[in-house]
C-alpha cells in the first residue's frame, strides 16, 4: 500500500487527519514587535525544537498593540492551534488568564504578567545585569546608567530587578576597595 501512495504522490491531508486525532501540529507564538532585536533568535530557538519535534510554528507579531494581541489569540485558537506561546504586549493583559479559562495549553515567553496564571520562559535579569556591572566595574567604568524600557512592561523576573544609579555605585566602591584603587 506504501508503495503505491508512493507511486500515486499520494500525502496525508493534514487537515481531515486533525478532525480524527484533534491536533493539528501546530503551534502559535505570538510576538509583540518582531523589529525588537531580541524577539528573532527566541523565534528561531522555538521553531528549531518544534520542528525537531514535528510541530509547524505560525508566527502572529502584535505591532505593540493589545487589541492586535487578543484577535490574533482568538484567530489562532480559531484555527485549532494546539497550543500558544506568547509574549504579551503589557503586563495587565487579560490574555493570559483567558487562555487558561479556555483550558489552551499556553505559555508565556520573555514577559510576564501581573498575575502569573501560566507558566513563564525568561531570563534572569538580575544575573544578567549584575554581569555587566561587574564586568564594566572591572575594567575601571564606574560612570554607568541603565537605560530600561517603558513600566508597562515586564521583561525577566522582575522589574524590581532593575539596578539603581546607587546599585551602581555601590559595586564600583566595593571593587574599588578590593582593588585598592580608591574612592569611587
Amino acid at each position: 500500500m506504501a508503495e503505491a501512495a508512493a507511486e500515486l504522490g499520494y500525502t496525508p491531508d493534514r487537515v481531515a487527519r486533525s478532525l480524527r486525532t484533534r491536533r493539528t501540529g501546530v503551534v502559535g507564538v505570538v510576538v509583540p514587535d518582531f523589529t525588537n532585536p531580541v524577539i528573532p533568535p527566541i523565534v528561531r530557538g522555538i521553531e528549531a525544537v518544534l520542528w525537531r519535534s514535528g510541530i509547524a510554528c505560525v508566527l502572529a507579531d502584535t505591532d505593540n498593540s493589545p487589541e492586535r494581541e487578543a484577535q490574533l489569540v482568538a484567530e489562532l485558537q480559531a484555527r485549532r492551534c494546539d497550543g500558544l506561546i506568547v509574549s504579551s504586549v503589557t503586563r495587565s493583559s487579560p490574555v493570559p488568564a483567558q487562555l487558561v479559562a479556555a483550558g489552551v495549553p499556553a505559555v508565556l515567553v520573555t514577559r510576564g504578567t501581573d498575575r502569573a496564571v501560566l507558566p513563564l520562559v525568561t531570563s534572569d535579569d538580575a544575573s544578567g545585569i549584575d554581569a555587566a556591572i561587574t564586568h564594566l566595574v572591572e575594567r575601571g567604568h564606574c560612570r554607568l546608567a541603565y537605560l530600561a524600557g517603558r513600566g508597562i512592561h515586564r521583561v525577566g523576573r522582575s522589574s524590581r530587578s532593575r539596578p539603581r544609579g546607587r546599585d551602581c555605585l555601590l559595586v564600583c566602591r566595593v571593587h574599588r576597595r578590593r582593588r585598592g584603587t580608591g574612592r569611587a
